[in-house]
């Protein structure tokens, strides 16, 4: 079973759990009790208690909830204490956790990452849990410093697991000492109130019997779906941009060294194709260190001649050196806040815990761009990116025009910019065996996905070809390689040769199924992994594009076809497929096109959407007749 991270109170502690099957189970543990107070001051400091109680179900749930990680932290930022932490057996034994079970450690981003993380993470070790056992702790934080986008608080319970009870309580100072709204999505219930005994203002949410939800393959991100609590200082979305504008544009200075950088990598180009071609350097030359954007910690980018010394940096150093050398040449950019999640939705409030992400925009082309990606082009995003909401932070122009965020929303993702086409010729050989060629042309999304298939690979064509090869029906062997793999500014291509062993048994009359050959699509479980013994309950996340094979198959002059297989052809609301078998002389002739229409399918999509995906693979399944000439004929 795959991996995933369970979240609950968002922030607030993770565990490593193993996702489930769409099948009914009982769930391996369920949390009892979640309930957060938090009370904040004036100054922007506060403290943050949290208490959990969770109940081992099954042997499963004693792997998963021995060792709970805490929420990471920043120790500049706010600092724990562990006020109690103990086991309840089902026959009332109170089990301490000791001093020993808890240990405090640089956080896996932290590791993987030093220079852009100060943050750690405190582990507890729960000892002797059985089925039946309760973890029962209290955690404390300290909060030094709200950080640059001030206070924010989002909670959810968890979808996989069941949660009894669930409160939420928020202290803050008066109205006027501190601007906070909170809002619910989803059915959170909250009360905004003054305490009648000391008058101050209270937030309380609070849930009741939330059961346990089965996950779906390809599903929406569950922070879609459950009830959620937000609390927040900010007062509208445009002021994360603002707030990241005004930090980073400080930095924004652009030396002799960096200008004459700039000019290098452009050349004699201007507009569009300057663009581009900074975008190719910053994608291909600085190495991205996978660190999310961190609400609680800086939000500035390191300077930009630290960039340009490592040659690393994270999603903000990247798209702010791109920034640096854009205006260099006098192209005006932007960064944009965005989510790389799956979630669909977006808070009721601006919650900075939103933004993971910041990508580029270029106002004056309409173009989004992320240099994070080596392997992407310039102007095509990654799928979860398309029509996403995004807040820009503009930086100043002048000291009387002031730095200033807007929102706005990335393009979606049609069909057309995101194209997958193979043509292959292909010999049916008197042995029995298949000879062909294949030759795949990529855009969009597709060519980096192709590109990225040929980094992570080995450079051996004929190993390359195997990795394809063996998943195909007919297998075989051959080569596979890609010349421009590492040409941004092209479409990306590959090719490649291969033979099969012998997949045609010739008698009187045989039959035989097209082969794949080197089709990285087909030769994966393309569109069979959506599928579910249930009707869908939750939106499905695809990839909108096109895909079309064309294929020529030379038969040997002995041979005569009886039997071709059937057209197809449906389009609906869903998408499109068709295909054609026609044949010239001794040659067969194969079109098949496949068309998803966009990137996520509501429920009421389902019928539409499965009908195409089960007349694609009928139609991968026909077969074509074949008998040989009468010696006379």
């Amino acid at each position: 079973m795959k991996k995933h991270t369970l979240l609950f109170l968002v922030t607030l502690f993770a565990i490593s759990i193993s996702s489930f099957l769409t099948e009914a189970k009982s769930p391996a543990f369920s949390f009892h009790v979640i309930k957060s107070k938090t009370t904040l001051n004036p100054d922007m400091t506060g403290t943050q208690l949290i208490h959990a109680e969770i109940d081992i179900l099954t042997p499963e749930g004693i792997e998963l909830a021995t060792k709970i990680p805490t929420p990471d932290y920043d120790p500049l930022m706010r600092t724990l204490t562990i006020k109690e932490a103990f086991v309840l057996q089902p026959d009332g034994t109170k089990i301490i956790v000791p001093k020993e079970n808890i240990f405090t450690r640089p956080s896996p981003e932290s590791q993987t990452a030093p220079g852009f993380s100060n943050n750690v993470t405190t582990t507890l070790l729960f000892p002797q849990l059985i089925v039946g056992s309760r973890l029962d702790f209290t955690l404390e934080f300290t909060i030094k410093n709200f950080g640059a986008w001030g206070f924010f608080f989002e909670t959810s319970p968890d979808f996989f697991f069941p949660t009894d009870v669930m409160e939420i309580t928020i202290e803050p100072p008066s109205h006027k000492d501190l601007f906070l709204q909170a809002a619910e999505a989803r059915d959170f219930p909250f009360e905004d109130i003054e305490d009648p005994k000391t008058h101050k203002r209270l937030l309380k949410a609070k849930l009741r019997n939330v059961p346990a939800h089965d996950s779906e393959p390809s599903m929406i991100s569950p922070s879609d779906l459950v009830p959620s609590f937000y609390a927040s200082t900010l007062q509208d979305w445009e002021s994360c941009g603002r707030i990241y504008a005004e930090q980073s544009e400080k930095l924004l200075i652009i030396m002799p060294e960096l200008q004459e950088l700039s000019n290098t990598i452009v050349g004699p180009s201007k507009g569009l194709e300057a663009a581009q071609k900074i975008y190719n350097w910053v994608a291909q030359n600085i190495t991205y260190v996978a660190v999310y954007l961190d609400p609680k910690g800086p939000v500035v980018p390191h300077s930009l001649p630290d960039i340009l010394k490592n040659r690393y940096g994270d999603c903000k150093d990247q798209a702010f050196l791109m920034q640096a050398l854009l205006k260099a040449q006098g192209i005006e950019a932007y960064g944009a806040l965005i989510s790389a999640s799956a979630a669909t939705t977006v808070p009721p409030i601006p919650i900075a815990s939103y933004f993971d992400h910041i990508i580029i925009y270029l106002p004056k082309f309409d173009l989004y761009a992320d240099p994070t990606v080596r392997f992407q082009s310039f102007g095509v995003l990654s799928p979860t990116l398309y029509d996403k909401f995004v807040v820009l932070a503009i930086s100043g122009r002048t000291k009387s025009q002031k730095a200033k965020g807007k929102v706005a929303r990335t393009p979606p993702l049609t069909p057309l910019k995101n194209v997958y086409r193979v043509s292959s010729k292909i010999k049916l050989l008197d042995s029995g065996t298949f000879e062909g060629e294949n030759h795949i042309d990529t855009t969009g999304p597709s060519a980096t996905g192709l590109r990225a298939f040929f980094s992570r690979i080995t450079d051996n064509p004929e190993e390359i070809a195997s990795s394809i090869l063996q998943l195909t029906p007919e297998g075989g062997a051959g080569v596979f390689s890609s010349e421009n793999a590492y040409k941004l500014d092209e479409d990306c291509t590959a090719r490649g040769k291969w033979k099969t062993p012998k997949s045609v048994s010739f008698s009187q009359e045989t039959f035989f199924q097209i082969p794949y050959g080197l089709d990285m699509r087909l030769a994966l479980p393309f569109m069979r992994g959506i599928f579910t013994l249930k009707p869908r309950l939750y939106p499905l996340v695809l990839e909108a594009g096109i895909s079309h094979w064309s294929s020529e198959i030379l038969l040997s002059k002995t041979l005569d076809v009886f039997h071709l297989p059937l057209p197809r052809h449906l389009e609906n609301s869903a998408g499109l497929y068709q295909s054609t078998y026609s044949q010239k002389g001794n040659s067969l002739f194969i079109e098949r096109t496949f068309r998803l229409n966009k990137c996520v399918y509501p429920p009421q999509d389902q019928e539409n959407l499965m009908s195409l995906v089960e007349i694609l693979l009928q139609d991968l399944q026909q077969v074509v007749g074949l008998k040989r000439f009468e010696k006379n004929h």
